[in-house]
């Protein structure tokens, strides 16, 4: 990445009808290319941030495990 991707982000989710939300990320890494069988679930202006590879197989970049209060008071 041209630069890292730390901290409350703004993220649109398609596929979660009415989910326009803010996540956390804290990484410096992108996905450069998409595995085959996975689907691009989510993108922002970094790059990739959700693959789907099934109805219940996906993989993130941001932290779905954090809250965006927790995030901002570490």
């Amino acid at each position: 990445m041209p630069e890292p991707q730390f901290g409350v982000f703004p993220l649109v989710l398609p596929a979660i009808p009415g989910f326009g939300g803010r996540v956390v990320q804290l990484h410096a890494e992108t996905v450069s290319k998409v595995p085959v069988g996975a689907n691009i679930w989510a993108e922002d202006r970094f790059g990739v941030q959700a693959l789907r590879y099934s109805a219940t197989r996906w993989t993130f970049q941001f932290h779905p495990e954090i809250e965006v209060q927790g995030a901002r008071d570490l």
